[in-house]
């Protein structure tokens, strides 16, 4: 479900560090505020992993 812009923020080196691991082209972001940890899984089934990354305060 979209319901606009949030404004979030998360390490970089964190997310390439994912993005680096897995062999999957595509990733899917689940997050429910910009204070809360996002799920980032895999687009493609079967999903067998996950990666839990807390957000940044952004000001």
């Amino acid at each position: 479900m979209n319901q606009g812009a949030l404004p979030i923020g998360f390490n970089g080196r964190y997310l390439l560090d994912f993005l680096g691991r897995i062999e999957a082209g595509r990733v899917k972001m689940i997050f429910k505020s910009s204070v809360t940890p996002c799920e980032i899984t895999p687009l493609e089934e079967p999903i067998s992993y996950r990666y839990i990354v807390m957000p940044m305060v952004i000001k």
